[in-house]
């Protein structure tokens, strides 16, 4: 199902400085749409019965759904020149992080009925839970297009886990170790922010260099 060309070392660079920019770039453009969703609908909006700052309520959802469709788009624009018949992949790839988050969602909501919001939050477990349940559904989802396309597609779903795992220790442990991660004059800051937006490309980058130098190797087999 790909192409017999493997990508050369371009691919792999390209693939982890875009889907590395993406966040950043999400995290901007969601700034004004939600502002602009906030002058429509007001300040608050109620869910349930329980009313929110629209604001914080919405923010989360339009930002991993904005982020979810710029790597989707990204990768797919670098991905359909060796793999044939991708075109969900933008798709799953939105549907992977909006996911993602409901799932935290839900957990947030099992575990305030049978315990305490207090259990969740204790020891900054919110946070990694947040970023494994992304990493989780962003490779669930994309392997859904992948398996059947590239040998052994089930390590998609571990490098994905193992890219936001690593996301997750920087961003929660930095704080403990006196470092301010988007603070300029900081140059530990800068060098941990830099690392934070691109573990999740250089896990995917290495693991989709090795589908394709096995599915390169399976092709040129004998029969």
């Amino acid at each position: 199902m790909t192409s017999i060309t493997k990508p050369q070392w371009p691919f792999y660079a390209a693939w982890i400085i875009l889907t590395g920019l993406c966040l950043p770039v999400a995290f901007l453009l969601s700034i004004p749409i939600i502002k602009s969703i906030t002058f429509f609908i007001g300040d608050h909006i109620t869910v349930g019965g329980v009313r929110h700052i629209t604001e914080d309520y919405l923010f989360a959802y339009i930002l991993l759904s904005v982020a979810g469709l710029l790597v989707g788009l990204v990768q797919y624009a670098l991905l359909r020149r060796y793999l044939l018949q991708i075109g969900w992949w933008i798709l799953v790839t939105v549907l992977g992080w909006t996911v993602g988050y409901l799932l935290n969602d839900g957990l947030m909501q099992v575990v305030s009925r049978l315990w305490s919001m207090e259990v969740y939050f204790n020891g900054h477990w919110s946070e990694y839970v947040i970023f494994l349940l992304l990493g989780l559904s962003i490779g669930f989802w994309q392997w859904l297009v992948l398996r059947g396309r590239v040998p052994q597609a089930g390590w998609w779903i571990w490098a994905n886990i193992t890219g936001w795992a690593l996301f997750a220790l920087i961003y929660v442990n930095a704080d403990r170790l006196g470092i301010e991660l988007f603070v300029l004059e900081s140059l530990p800051g800068k060098f941990l922010a830099v690392a934070l937006w691109l573990l999740p490309g250089c896990t995917t980058a290495v693991t989709l260099a090795f589908f394709f130098n096995q599915n390169l190797e399976a092709e040129l087999q004998p029969l």
